[in-house]
């Protein structure tokens, strides 16, 4: 698949995911699905551990969010750091949970992002 992205970025958002599905997933099979469908890439990472609890799933994307039960290392930033990649690049990241299934993140951007970038010399909008 070719596409128009910040290569850095989106590299560190899906490393991120993927520590996280190993870190957080019990030692179950992790899977990663990539496609492309109408003009998007759409990656979903995928473990089969524990459920995030309804009232942590909630919150997940709030910046240095940490469950004091949880004993994996970590700061609290990588999710929120996918979640503005994704939304940089004219996208989303979605989680889709259940004690049955497990836990997939659903990372969907544009093939293109080209559109979605502000150029360096151009001022942000205030509005």
């Amino acid at each position: 698949m070719t596409g128009w992205w910040c290569e850095n970025s989106l590299r560190r958002a899906l490393e991120n995911l993927l520590s996280n599905a190993l870190k957080y997933g019990n030692d179950a099979p992790v899977s990663v699905h990539v496609e492309a469908v109408l003009e998007r890439l759409i990656v979903t990472v995928h473990n089969g551990g524990s459920a995030i609890a309804p009232e942590q799933a909630e919150c997940i994307f709030d910046y240095l969010r940490r469950e004091n039960d949880n004993p994996a290392p970590g700061w609290g930033i990588g999710l929120p750091f996918v979640q503005n990649v994704a939304e940089s690049h004219g996208g989303s990241i979605a989680v889709d949970n259940a004690p049955e299934t497990g836990t997939s993140f659903i990372f969907d951007v544009p093939v293109d992002c080209r559109p979605f970038v502000q150029p360096a010399d151009v001022p942000k909008s205030d509005n």
